[in-house]
């Protein structure tokens, strides 16, 4: 029976005689002999245009994810007007994606292996092109619903198999600048979209082409991956070696191709004789201490990372700086000016990882995290305070709200003000829809909106989900900004980065699945909750919240996540065998006990002493 390698051997030599020049054919026992200088330079250039390609049309799945990310809290807020929709549908749509996705991510690591990687990313491009078909024609906010779920399907899957996709094709010199390319045009793909999303604002159901646009990338990607070869891990695994040799041809040199192939072909063979059932996989994690440890450690940075809130917020920036009093073009506008904050603090990250360390700066940006939470929470409880004041409030005590701030972040409620020269003061909290309320002032008609008043010179306005602008509104954007850009350096590519680093090969695949899990899951919870817990505690109270979650994953994480920098996998998986403070602590006492004579410890100290 002929091994891998014995089996591509004739077809490596035909792959080497198509780069030779043809009078000098390459036999088995001929000796290795020099390329024509012309025929060099040609394969070469084909070599980097192929790859190229291979790396824009895959990092388009990383476009797209952020496009989507970019467009949505602009998309929802013109929406919102449009479908009048409740508090809880706007969360159940925005929230749906993310329930996809953390669905997406479950089932997607057995259709990479079933089907391989290539068809994989072809999937994800058939999934954003019908999820853009879907939203840009939804005539209802049920069918909208449909296309956000087939959208989080694109996203869950994307985030798996793009990376997956380059770590396996691209060639070993270069695979860390291609990931950045394709953390970067994530980034491109979330500026592109709130850009998209300002210039439709004020276009008549500007919407649906925000969304029908994401089309344009989907099809492009999904035709580039037509031409695109399927990795070389997946070919071998699945016994195809001439393939797989065809495949690192394109990309690699030939002695190069050659060592990652014999390579792939040794991690299959060992793959073969540690193969084991899911039932297997899953008694060895459990009987596994350091997997088990790196299991919750891996789960609760993705946690702590969405209980702080970076997903809610940039999907519902729109709504949070509307309420501050602005419109819904300025709302959009201006929510992109912290999303460009954290597209460059986010690249300051992915700089700094490899330098400062995963801890230092995972600590450092959580601490500035809680400090942005913090700010945000005195702001809108400032901007409140100054905001009218309202009278005895109308509708059963359901708008019992002191100031206008507070009561225009309700559900169903609005501001009723009043006019006095140029100033909108006191009026009254009251139920109601956004074209009217349902409080009649003394003379008996209805308090309308301000651009809806019959009179030029109205002497009340209906508020319905923002105040009267408040000079000082522009604290709340500060307030965003400087959450995004704490929030981008560290607590961004850091979790990805750990998760990548904590797992023992056999159990890598599950462990990546389970972190993924939690992430998208904990993400539905915060984007299924934020407009939610705005109406039961307010704004302000809100950013409380989230500060305290953020405060007790500092401490958590502190005594739980170590250092990975600059260490090999095995080291790393040596760092699991007990929680990190004990480990610390058992430094600390090795340390003082160091300070004292043999003659002085007892045997027990003797022993911790010589730990390694």
């Amino acid at each position: 029976m002929t091994s891998l390698s014995e089996q591509s051997s004739d077809e490596d030599i035909d792959i080497e005689n198509q780069l030779r020049p043809n009078s000098l054919p390459v036999t088995s026992e001929e000796p290795s002999l020099f390329y024509a200088p012309s025929k060099v330079a040609s394969i070469c250039l084909k070599r980097n245009v192929y790859l190229a390609a291979l790396t824009i049309f895959s990092t388009a799945g990383g476009f797209l994810i952020g496009y989507d990310f970019g467009l949505v809290t602009g998309a929802m807020l013109l929406i919102d007007d449009q479908f009048n929709l409740s508090h809880f549908w706007h969360e159940f749509i925005v929230s749906s994606t993310f329930a996809a996705a953390a669905v997406a991510s479950i089932f997607g690591i057995f259709v990479a292996d079933l089907f391989g990687r290539k068809r994989a990313l072809l999937l994800v491009a058939i999934f954003f092109i019908a999820g853009a078909v879907v939203l840009g024609a939804s005539p209802n906010k049920e069918v909208l619903l449909v296309g956000r779920l087939i959208v989080g399907c694109g996203v869950g899957l994307a985030s798996m198999f793009v990376p997956m996709y380059l770590a396996e094709s691209a060639p070993a010199h270069g695979r860390g600048k291609i990931m950045v390319f394709y953390m970067m045009n994530m980034i491109v793909g979330v500026l592109i979209g709130s850009l998209i999303a300002g210039s439709f604002s004020e276009v008549a159901e500007g919407w649906r082409y925000m969304f029908s646009l994401a089309g344009v990338p989907s099809v492009i990607m999904y035709v580039g991956m037509l031409f695109m070869p399927e990795t070389p891990r997946w070919l071998i695994y699945h016994k195809k070696p001439q393939k797989a040799k065809k495949s690192l041809a394109r990309v690699q040199k030939k002695d190069a191709a050659d060592e990652i192939f014999q390579t792939i072909v040794e991690d299959y063979e060992e793959y073969c004789k540690t193969k084991m059932s899911f039932i297997a996989l899953l008694k060895n994690i459990c009987s596994s201490r350091s997997v088990i440890l790196a299991l919750i450690v891996g789960g609760s940075i993705h946690m702590f990372k969405n209980l702080t809130g970076i997903n809610a917020i940039i999907y519902y920036s729109g709504n949070v700086i509307k309420q501050a009093g602005f419109n819904n073009s300025q709302a959009i506008w201006f929510a992109s000016i912290p999303t460009i904050g954290y597209l460059i603090f986010l690249l300051l990250g992915v700089f700094l990882i490899d330098r400062v360390g995963r801890r230092k700066l995972l600590f450092a940006s959580l601490a500035g995290t809680i400090v942005a939470l913090l700010f945000l929470a005195g702001v809108f409880a400032f901007l409140n305070e100054r905001s009218p004041t309202s009278s005895s409030p109308y509708g059963n005590g359901t708008c019992s709200f002191s100031h206008c701030l507070f009561c225009v972040a309700a559900q169903d409620c609005g501001f009723c003000a009043d006019k006095n020269s140029s100033e909108w003061l006191n009026g009254v909290c009251t139920l109601g829809v956004k074209d009217y309320s349902f409080y009649r002032s003394d003379n008996h008609t209805q308090c309308s909106p301000l651009n809806m008043s019959s009179s030029s010179d109205p002497t009340s306005a209906w508020f319905f989900d923002s105040c009267p602008k408040d000079p000082l509104s522009f604290l709340a954007v500060v307030g965003m900004f400087l959450y995004l850009v704490f929030f981008a350096p560290g607590m961004g590519p850091v979790p990805w980065a750990i998760n990548s680093e904590i797992y023992p090969t056999w159990a890598r695949s599950f462990g990546l699945g389970m972190s993924s899990f939690v992430n998208w899951t904990f993400s539905l919870i915060m984007s299924f909750s934020f407009l939610s817990l705005g109406d039961a505690v307010g704004p302000a109270f809100s950013f409380v919240i989230m500060a305290g979650f953020a405060v007790t994953g500092f401490v958590f994480l502190f005594l739980m996540v170590p250092e990975t920098k600059g260490k090999k996998l095995e080291e790393i998986e040596s760092l699991f065998k007990k929680p990190y403070f004990l480990t610390w602590c058992s430094r600390f006492s090795r340390k003082k006990l160091s300070q004292r004579t043999n003659s002085q410890l007892s045997e027990d100290e003797m022993i911790l002493l010589n730990e390694e």
